[in-house]
């Protein structure tokens, strides 16, 4: 069966192979190593014979306006084999129950305008769509 936990380092390489190949681009493995060190980051894998098959990792985060604390989901992917058999859901109940457990007040995040299952997915769930556009500006030119 599956198991859900926090990532370690023995998940490392399997964690690469699989985001390289859900976003289709080389992932910094040494940052891996240094996003478990930040107390802020929360990083869930989804395990299946020890192969990761889906991941989440959230960031902790204060709305200076509010004052409330909040998750922002950077990054959620389950692996193409494994979709549609319940794993996005057990991932996104374990940040649910982790953001319970620490006092969180809601969580948010981004999806492209065309992921159209993910939004559905994301709206079954109880997430709402808020009106906003992502802005983004390079800095290098290799960018």
């Amino acid at each position: 069966m599956y198991q859900i936990n926090r990532l370690n380092k023995d998940d490392i390489d399997s964690l690469y192979v699989l985001l390289t190949d859900i976003f289709n681009s080389n992932v910094q493995k040494n940052l891996l190593y240094k996003l478990m060190e930040n107390k802020d980051v929360i990083d869930i894998v989804c395990k299946h014979n020890d192969k990761v098959i889906g991941h989440s990792m959230v960031e902790m985060r204060y709305d200076l306006f509010t004052g409330e604390k909040y998750f922002f989901l950077n990054y959620f992917c389950v692996d193409k084999d494994y979709r549609c058999r319940g794993i996005g859901s057990e991932l996104l109940n374990e940040l649910e129950k982790l953001a319970l457990q620490n006092n969180i007040d809601y969580m948010r995040f981004t999806s492209g305008n065309k992921r159209l299952d993910a939004h559905r997915f994301y709206k079954k769930r109880g997430y709402n769509v808020r009106d906003t556009s992502v802005f983004i500006k390079y800095f290098k030119e290799d960018l």
